[in-house]
């Protein structure tokens, strides 16, 4: 019985969570400002059997193009080409779900011992958190972003059950270099679990191959050592004038990524609580789990495109924490109600879950109900008269466009 009823929870909280991921990538879905030009250059790579290694959009004198997206274009026009538009949505769906099942997955490899790992509530939350960064139809980071989920999923397993295939690391790195530059990330990872797992005093050789093999991989690639030396700089890059680039509490007000700053502030008040608790109880600290908090943390807060590795890393490791600060203080507060006993509390437990149930599908539904069309071009987001003014008359000439709207310039008169 008690395994039915299991099994039954497990396939309710798989077909919610997916719904709702699902409904969540076609919300208001607005095709991004990048879109353009990605297609253009999966287009040349899968048409014509050729990597640009120059701007030839540019009319000015331009350097090497070290394109570190080139990958990811690929699937974005491979998606586009095979399915049209909805090919766009598919993708970003696909990649989405892989992020959330991924965090499932690391969540109940570490077993938390203060809760199931089926309650809903902390990944609807975790995703809406960071989901500012996942607008638009599919954007080249949500490929670093799944890539890194599977990194922490890995790691674990080599932590807590002695997974020792190293090579299988530097495979990956092989292709998500070659996706996006982001895989920066990746290597950064296995340094912070290498110096996290030396302090917990445990073996680092798996962390050391992994990352030698790991970073000599990404030397693979059109462009050779420039690749690499200009992925070093680009992680160091300046680029304020870009929003996403700034910082998240950067903006005026507090309504600017509201959402992202009420999590990150709950999430901070649980983890501190956690530590505090642990260090009165004498209980052993994670050092490879601080370092990787701290270090999401960090990212965060410096730059809003980097807000879902905080609300992804936080998620995995404080996943049980939430239940372990929250859990025996609720039951200590239910505890000293008189009429309240152990039979009441868990029927209580039940219409909580119940009723966090009931608000997830109410928002898939708006979710669904709010679909457009995934290439929907807006006259106010796009120039669209004048680029089809342009087309229409056979124009010609150097064009001389504002940036936001360069890329879908190149892509309606390429090749006029």
């Amino acid at each position: 019985m008690f395994k039915r009823d299991i099994s039954k929870r497990e396939l309710l909280f798989f077909a919610v969570i997916i719904l709702f991921c699902i409904g969540r990538c076609i919300y208001k879905c607005f095709p991004d400002n990048d879109l353009w030009s990605r297609l253009l250059v999966g287009s040349s790579i899968i048409d014509g059997f050729t990597i640009i290694k120059q701007d030839i959009f540019s009319y000015l004198p331009t350097h090497i193009w070290y394109d570190h997206e080139w990958g990811a274009s690929v699937f974005i026009y491979g998606f586009f080409k095979l399915f049209h538009e909805y090919g766009l949505l598919l993708l970003k769906c696909i990649l989405v779900l892989g992020i959330m099942l991924l965090t499932f997955g690391t969540i109940k490899l570490r077993e938390p011992k203060h809760a199931s790992p089926f309650n809903i509530l902390p990944y609807v939350f975790s995703m809406m958190a960071g989901f500012y960064v996942f607008g638009g139809t599919v954007r080249c980071h949500l490929f670093t972003f799944f890539f890194f989920t599977l990194f922490i999923y890995i790691l674990e397993n080599v932590r807590l059950k002695n997974f020792k295939h190293w090579w299988i690391m530097p495979l990956i790195m092989l292709f998500w270099s070659n996706i996006h530059g982001g895989c920066v990330s990746g290597i950064g990872l296995l340094v912070m679990y290498a110096i996290g797992e030396k302090l917990n005093k445990k073996p680092v050789g798996f962390y050391i191959k992994a990352l030698i093999a790991s970073c000599l991989v990404t030397f693979i690639n059109p462009w050779g050592i420039g690749y690499v030396i200009f992925l070093l700089k680009a992680t160091t890059m300046s680029r304020d004038i870009i929003l996403e680039w700034r910082g998240s509490f950067e903006q005026s007000g507090i309504k600017p990524y509201l959402f992202f700053k009420l999590y990150f502030i709950f999430m901070c008040f649980i983890g501190l609580s956690a530590f505090i608790k642990k260090l009165i109880n004498k209980e052993q600290i994670d050092k490879t789990k601080i370092i990787l908090l701290l270090a999401t943390m960090y990212l965060s807060v410096a730059h809003i495109k980097h807000q879902p590795f905080f609300t992804i890393t936080w998620l995995i490791f404080l996943y049980d924490d939430i239940y372990y600060v929250l859990g025996d203080f609720c039951r200590k507060i239910l505890n000293k109600i008189p009429t309240m006993n152990e039979s009441k509390i868990n029927k209580l437990i039940i219409f909580k879950e119940a009723f966090a149930y009931f608000i997830v599908i109410w928002f898939t539904l708006i979710f669904y109900t709010s679909y457009t069309r995934p290439l929907t071009i807006t006259t106010t987001a796009y120039p669209y008269y004048a680029i089809e003014f342009i087309k229409l008359n056979n124009l010609t000439g150097k064009l001389f466009i504002n940036f936001d709207w360069g890329s879908y310039a190149e892509y309606k008169l390429f090749p006029y």
